[in-house]
């Protein structure tokens, strides 16, 4: 059992290194989270022209991404301020 409690935090833990919010950070669009996790599910980023592998990892993780879109949802929207406040300082 503690095998398995492991394994399922490792996961976890692996998926929330993913969070669209965490990873756009540093850009001053509003919503940026969301955005990246919708461009990683229409495959407008992650995947280059013909790169199947790719394509493929993209796909198995798409649960992950689509619990975190609202997650991002709610990340983004606690961080407008601080978007706000980038976007105002990068004018």
């Amino acid at each position: 059992m503690k095998i398995l409690n492991k394994a399922f935090l490792s996961v976890m833990t692996l998926a929330l290194t993913g969070c669209g919010t965490l990873m756009t950070l540093d850009q001053p669009e509003a919503y940026s989270g969301v955005q990246e996790d919708v461009s990683r599910l229409t495959f407008s980023k992650t995947v280059p022209a013909g790169d199947v592998g790719e394509a493929f990892g993209t796909i198995l993780l798409y649960p992950f991404i689509i619990i975190d879109v609202p997650l991002s949802f709610v990340g983004d929207t606690l961080m407008l301020p601080v978007k706000g406040i980038q976007k105002l300082s990068q004018d």
